[in-house]
């Protein structure tokens, strides 16, 4: 269990690296949506809306059902676990590792 862990710690890391590069080589340089910030979703976008809105429990609740782990964001195609451990919300990452979301 606690290789698994630092197995996926490892793997955030990275992620939150190679993001960080691809984030600095963007022509534009949008700025990160804020928390909390209410999107119009659609259904199947759910799993993105919980975390941008900060809604752990929903997080939770969606990734016990394995609805939206990998899904991407339609602007710069980032997934639950990007938008998560850009916002620093280390609880919803952890949800999302231990319920098998790809980076």
């Amino acid at each position: 269990m606690m290789k698994k862990r630092v197995v996926a710690g490892i793997a955030v890391l990275t992620c939150l690296a190679l993001h960080a590069r691809l984030v600095a080589c963007e022509p534009e340089n949008k700025p990160i949506s804020p928390v909390n910030q209410t999107l119009p979703l659609d259904n199947s976008q759910l799993m993105l809306g919980a975390v941008m809105n900060s809604e752990t429990e929903e997080v939770r609740r969606l990734a016990e059902r394995h609805q939206g782990l990998d899904e991407r964001d339609t602007d710069d195609q980032s997934t639950p676990m990007i938008a998560a451990s850009d916002t620093d919300q280390w609880p919803v990452v952890e949800i999302l590792i231990d319920h098998g979301a790809d980076i």
